[in-house]
């Protein structure tokens, strides 16, 4: 059966049974690794193993003593035992395809003026290319996990860093501020990618007690970002005009895409969960048609032989034998963002998570936006290039948030496993993050009264790294564990997060303008400080509760009565 992890029993079998009534060979998409694959029940493997031959891949100290799950089934090639150097390379590209499309969203903010002036554009044309932009960011990669899951992971960064270059390189040509708003989303719709699969590639390569940090170190890159590119935009700004910030853009997308011919595939069919269940689909509606056209040729076979009667048994052996087996080659009609969707959100640990990881990240996007306007402004009165140099503290404090709770979060895993006995629960990384929680919401509120105050820019600076600090060190070992949480589909997880995070960043960029002009930043950042709160309680629950929900996921949404609330609708249609 499709998805069942390889036993010795199955071995066994794989060398006694004859080559004729092997299971049909899968094709598999396209590249070195998928070349060999077949699928979760494939046996060459498993023969090779009895025949003497070496698995591909050897248990770890971490998951000898564990349940074989579908994220340890056995591959040829496997990603986790290749070199640290090759790993680092791969890592190393993936955090520069992602450091690029964050830098593009708010790259122009120091040429705004001048794209007014050039393109006849109004503020809340500007506002709607930024807010558009995160969006599309936060939604499409719905689309690209699934699809990475079926055609593997290499074809959608390289398609997805061929759309964001050339997108952003037309956008600074072109003389419509409309154009260049659709070019914009365009352009993050492709580069969504890079902020979702990612993800999955590290969880390809590493095990669950190494991902913390790697994931730390490669969203410190979507973090950077932001804080280099008004430094970036206004040295390019005055050097070449608005024009410049978008084929800079372009150029530096370009160079990520010709860097990710020389990556190497990390997706494995055997490990993918959305894999193996569009294959079992697949093949059953195949089963389904093969069964039902040897009834039919039964039929007229009967209908024939009524004057010579024979034995129905040759008849039927002798049609089955001459249809020929199903065989599941992956399309993109297998693509189904709804049931990826769907399936993350049936789970109540990945709901909470992800309400949390929304308002870590709409708090930063509101929080960028608006400190460029305070520190423009009077008493501050600071260049673009001296806001960019402040508002780069908020980025400082975020990377070194980011790195320090991965490596906690991996060191406390690791502790917590030898304790036990055996592997620890995946919530244990979040435990890691309680004290930098108790921080942020005091950070949000000495910046929201220092700069209300306009007090000497030393304090806001000071705020702006302790809140960039403390938000993505949780942030970081909730990305961790919600890829650790959600085995086989840690690409999935990881989109519908960017979805959760691209919606709230949109509706934050959209009301902190006008937030800030009603209330002022005191209040503005108060109000945010108690919405983090919220999100911690949120994520505290999950730590302490989500262990118990993962193992019974019949009775995981009892505490909300959700099931019984969904019997009731039922029961009133």
């Amino acid at each position: 059966m499709a998805g069942r992890v390889p036993s010795e029993t199955d071995e066994h079998t794989a060398t006694s049974t004859p080559a004729h009534t092997s299971a049909p060979r899968i094709s598999s998409p396209p590249g070195n690794s998928l070349r060999q694959s077949t699928g979760i029940d494939d046996e060459d493997i498993e023969a090779s193993a009895a025949k003497g031959g070496q698995p591909a891949s050897k248990p770890t100290a971490s998951t000898a003593n564990e349940k074989p799950d579908i994220e340890h089934t056995v591959v040829a090639d496997d990603p986790r035992s290749w070199s640290s150097a090759r790993k680092w390379t791969q890592l190393a590209m993936l955090s520069f395809g992602a450091l690029i499309p964050t830098m593009a969203a708010n790259v122009f903010f120091p040429a705004i003026d001048q794209i007014k002036s050039d393109l006849n554009a109004s503020d809340a044309q500007i506002s709607l290319s930024i807010s558009l932009y995160i969006l599309a960011q936060g939604s499409f990669p719905l689309v690209w996990a699934p699809t990475s899951e079926i055609i593997g992971r290499k074809p959608c960064f390289l398609l997805a860093m061929l759309i964001f270059s050339v997108c952003v390189g037309v956008a600074g040509a072109v003389r419509s501020i409309k154009a260049v708003i659709a070019l914009r989303v365009l352009g993050a719709a492709g580069s969504a990618a890079m902020l979702s699969i990612s993800a999955g590639s590290i969880a390809d390569m590493y095990e669950p007690h190494e991902r913390g940090v790697k994931v730390g170190i490669y969203y410190s890159a979507p973090l950077l970002g932001p804080a280099l590119a008004p430094v970036i935009g206004g040295a390019l700004t005055e050097a070449g005009g608005w024009q410049a910030t978008f084929y800079a853009m372009a150029g530096l997308g370009g160079a990520s895409c010709l860097s990710f011919f020389f990556f190497r595939e990390t997706f494995r069919v055997e490990r993918s969960l959305a894999w193996q269940t569009a294959k079992q689909r697949a093949l059953a509606k195949a089963e389904g048609s093969r069964q039902a056209q040897a009834n039919r040729d039964i039929k007229v076979s009967r209908h024939r032989r009524k004057s010579r009667p024979i034995s129905l048994v040759g008849i039927e052996a002798d049609l089955s034998h001459g249809i020929p087996a199903p065989q599941f080659k992956p399309t993109l009609a297998d693509v189904n963002p709804w049931s990826n969707f769907k399936h993350v959100l049936n789970q109540p640990h990945n709901v909470l998570s992800l309400i949390y990881n929304g308002l870590a990240f709409g708090s930063q996007y509101s929080l960028s936006y608006t400190a460029a306007r305070t520190f423009a402004a009077a008493p501050y009165s600071y260049g673009p290039l001296l806001v960019g140099v402040v508002l780069l503290a908020l980025g400082v404090g975020g990377i070194f948030g980011s790195v320090l709770g991965g490596k906690l979060s991996d060191l406390r895993l690791r502790r917590k496993g030898i304790e036990l006995g055996h592997k620890a629960p995946a919530e244990e990384r979040i435990k890691s993050s309680f004290l930098a929680m108790m921080l942020c919401p005091l950070a949000f509120i000495m910046y929201a009264w220092t700069v209300h105050q306009h007090v000497e820019i030393a304090a806001p600076v000071v705020s702006l790294v302790l809140i960039g600090f403390s938000t993505f060190w949780p942030y970081s070992t909730s990305l961790s564990y919600i890829v650790d949480s959600n085995v086989g589909g840690a690409s999935g997880a990881v989109s519908c997060n960017s979805f959760f995070r691209g919606l709230t960043a949109f509706v934050a960029s959209e009301v902190a303008g006008p937030l800030q002009d009603a209330v002022g930043d005191g209040a503005l950042y108060t109000g945010w400080a108690v919405l983090i709160t919220f999100g911690q309680v949120l994520i505290t629950v999950v730590a302490f509760k989500a262990t118990s929900w993962r193992e019974d996921k019949l009775s995981a949404w009892a505490w909300l009565k959700f099931r019984g609330l969904r019997k009731r609708i039922a029961r009133s249609r």
